[in-house]
């Protein structure tokens, strides 16, 4: 006979979409509160029944008590006939729950649950984030909302109102007793004064510990006080997950220390008991507003502890969240990429199949980043997207999906009606070294359309000397700081005079892209206080040399004029500079490298070296500073001196 399906994990997933459901009811006699903690309960229960799977009398005793929980959770919710859809989707997904409790099966499977199998050995995180197994118990399940009962409003109590008279001896009589009244009440004014009280007794004694107490408060437990230490590193947390994420103009590794904090807050919370990490998740529901930094400090906390009972947690939290907030899918798409538990893969790419564009968006740009989403899925889910948030999440997926992704797909996603879309799919492109990308920006180009997406700096970073040509006819057409700026990285220093032109355009924007344009080819660094007649200031010179740029930039046309005056004659014909030297993959390699480098700039970097090289650069550039760290070294400590050395234009695009 065939020993029945185990379908306990059924059960948690119906539970979990039961509790889910509580906060959207609002029918009035329904005990959200109630059926909360029965709810909760059953699913630690069920937890605890799938834990014990190898004691038969624990794994019975556990389920029993789920299927009760479970049963009177049923019970609640049809106290009351209701027509609430919050209601009847509870009711569905309870159901079904009780019913997987009652067929459960035999559990063959190991799980990560404390007491079915052993936690890793605590390892603090020291530069990156680890599984933290540190556990002894279930997790008890929260919600980070607070459910209040709403009750039927009481009906009003009905105001006698007198009879009205009908006749005159009746008005008589009504006048009469209000006269009385009024008589009886005057009366009462004139009455003689209260006799005196008896004075009052004499004070208690005062315990003196019970006024020490009052005054500097009552000694705090070591429980107490080991939790609001906690809650603590949680709200640090929090704040720390927001300041390590580098704006494009800041240095990428501006975030290192910040990130080493926040690892210690990690460690800190995973130490102490294991119900302070579940309590922590009421901060949320003490919020008057949703909050994306204090979800993604407890998406992170979950997703870095061990075990399947925390992966839940953290994807309970995410589905709770209001994702109408403004970054609210971005902070948990990005907590869902950098947690350690791999457990968050198989329940986001559930996630792909709800009707929830902004989950689908989420769990695209997490499973992406995390290099689990194959090129067919990602496809599939992509071509039924229509919202412009949505659509941009599976632009930056398509960066890190496994396999060729469909054309007609990429195709649809370039010709879209958002800029933001188009400019995400071209990067993915070129990141993946997809002709692709630089064949749109040629068409672009074709339609004089050259500065829309970020067009123009693809071309700058995979075309050849005829491209920037293109680019500078571009430019003198129509200028705009989106070509000003590809002139820079194109490399001819044929474009000199023209950008030295614009530095006092009218237009701020133009000026500044200019001025950046200039630094880039030339590394001149031109700060105004040189004496250019007696020599001083940075000279073009023929190999690779550091440099640093000044704190602020010269921006008069008359002084790097005079430069150029100077310098042209060093200027080799058709050579591609970078900083004032003929540009090599070294080039791409040290700015990347260079902890002084912004942001924005070094993910350009990275797009060219991959091109230029000819290898695909897997570089995190949203993660820790530490694996960004060791993941390039490893990649350079594979390229010889004279790949490094490599002039030119090189391009070489991977085979579709």
């Amino acid at each position: 006979m065939q020993e029945p399906k185990p379908r306990l994990h059924d059960a948690i997933a119906a539970l979990d979409d039961a509790l889910v459901e509580l906060p959207f009811i609002t029918a009035p006699g329904i005990a959200a509160d109630e059926v909360l903690g029965m709810l909760s309960a059953a699913l630690q229960a069920t937890y605890q029944a799938l834990a014990s799977a190898a004691d038969f009398g624990a794994f019975q005793a556990h389920l029993g008590r789920a299927r009760d929980l479970a049963r009177g959770s049923l019970a609640l919710l049809q106290a009351e006939a209701s027509e609430d859809p919050a209601v009847d989707r509870a009711l569905t997904a309870t159901a079904a729950g009780f019913g997987a409790l009652m067929e459960p099966g035999i559990p063959t499977e190991a799980v990560a649950l404390p007491g079915a199998s052993t936690p890793p050995a605590f390892r603090a995180s020291l530069s990156e984030p680890r599984i933290l197994g540190s556990r002894s118990e279930v997790l008890f399940p929260r919600l980070p909302l607070q459910l209040e009962r709403t009750e039927a409003p009481p009906a009003e109590e009905a105001v006698p109102v007198p009879v009205p008279p009908k006749n005159l001896e009746e008005l008589r009589a009504l006048t009469a007793k209000a006269i009385s009244e009024l008589a009886s009440l005057e009366a009462g004014l004139d009455a003689p004064a209260p006799a005196p009280e008896d004075p009052p007794a004499a004070l208690p004694e005062i315990d003196p510990e019970t006024l020490i107490a009052e005054q500097f408060g009552l000694p705090v437990s070591q429980q107490a006080q080991r939790f609001e230490n906690a809650r603590q590193c949680f709200l640090d947390l929090s704040t720390f997950g927001c300041m390590r994420r580098p704006r494009p103009t800041d240095r990428w590794a501006s975030g290192e220390r910040t990130e080493r904090r926040l690892l210690c807050r990690l460690d800190a919370i995973a130490l102490c008991d294991d119900h302070v990490a579940t309590r922590l998740v009421d901060e949320l529901a003490e919020r008057p507003m949703p909050d994306p930094e204090l979800t993604w400090g407890a998406i992170m906390l979950f997703g870095s502890l061990w075990g399947e009972d925390a992966v839940d947690q953290a994807v309970r939290v995410a589905n709770s969240s209001d994702l109408s907030e403004p970054g609210m899918v971005a902070a948990i798409a990005d907590a869902f990429s950098l947690c350690a538990n791999g457990g968050v893969v198989s329940r986001l790419e559930g996630w792909l199949d709800r009707p929830d564009e902004r989950r689908q968006a989420i769990a695209l740009s997490a499973l992406g980043r995390r290099q689990t989403l194959t090129a067919e899925r990602w496809g599939l889910v992509s071509e039924r997207l229509s919202s412009g948030p949505a659509l941009l999440g599976a632009a930056e997926a398509l960066e890190g999906v496994i396999g060729s992704p469909e054309p007609g797909v990429v195709q649809q996603m370039l010709r879209g009606e958002h800029e933001a879309v188009t400019r995400a799919t071209l990067r993915s492109l070129l990141r993946r070294r997809s002709r692709v990308a630089q064949s749109f920006a040629h068409s672009l180009r074709n339609s004089a359309r050259v500065a829309y997406a970020d067009a123009a700096l693809v071309l700058a970073l995979s075309g050849d000397a005829s491209t920037a040509s293109e680019l500078f006819a571009a430019a003198q057409e129509h200028p705009s700081p989106q070509v000003l700026e590809a002139l820079g990285w194109a490399g001819s220093l044929a474009f000199v005079p023209f950008l030295i032109g614009h530095l006092q355009d009218d237009d701020v924007a133009l000026a500044a892209a200019a001025l950046r344009a200039l630094q880039r080819l030339t590394a001149a660094g031109l700060d105004g206080s040189e004496d250019l007649k007696a020599g001083e200031g940075r000279k073009l010179h023929d190999h690779y040399r550091p440099h640093e740029a000044p704190a602020l930039l010269c921006a008069d046309p008359e002084h790097w004029m005079a430069w150029w005056t100077q310098n042209m004659p060093r200027a080799k014909e058709g050579e591609r500079y970078r900083h004032g030297h003929p540009w090599s993959i070294r080039d791409n390699v040290e700015e990347i490298r260079s902890s002084q480098t912004d942001a924005g700039s070094r993910e350009w970097a990275v797009l060219e070296l991959g091109v230029r090289s000819g290898r695909d650069v897997p570089l995190p550039l949203r993660h820790f500073v530490s694996r960004q760290t060791k993941y390039f070294q490893a990649w350079v400590a594979g390229m010889d001196e004279r790949s490094l050395n490599a002039r030119g234009w090189p391009c070489t695009w991977a085979q579709d």
